[in-house]
């Protein structure tokens, strides 16, 4: 098993933080298990991306779309749709998906300069969400 979280990765170097601790704590970038949803926005979707953590607040882009790495290892996710949901709602699973992100590396920015990165990240599962027009 993964004993760090890769939580960036570029021309400044790999930023890692050790998996027995970051297992449990979302950040950008993790993937979220939606599957067992039947409903708007997740219904025929199994992942979502977390995009974004504002307090008790998670940002979630629906499907997994492509995510740039900032050096601060916060994520632009482009695709959607988006909801927002609470934190209390991701439920750490300790297992991983590998993911992929992208960022210019040590190339700079420009056409066809751009770097993939298959990193493997937390699992949460998305709980207690409701539809709210059932």
């Amino acid at each position: 098993m993964t004993k760090h979280i890769i939580e960036t990765v570029g021309s400044w170097g790999v930023k890692t933080n050790p998996f027995s601790i970051r297992g449990r704590h979302p950040s950008p970038g993790d993937p979220v298990n939606i599957q067992a949803l039947d409903f708007y926005p997740y219904k025929g979707h199994e992942w979502a991306s977390i995009a974004a953590i504002h307090g008790s607040e998670v940002s979630l882009c629906i499907g997994i779309g492509s995510m740039f790495l900032n050096q601060s290892g916060n994520v632009s996710i482009s695709g959607g749709p988006f909801t927002a949901v609470g934190r209390p709602n991701l439920e750490a699973t300790m297992r991983l998906k590998r993911m992929r992100f992208w960022n210019w590396g040590d190339n700079g920015t420009g056409a066809g300069h751009g770097v993939d990165y298959y990193i493997d990240r937390p699992v949460f599962d998305l709980v207690g969400v409701v539809d709210d027009y059932a």
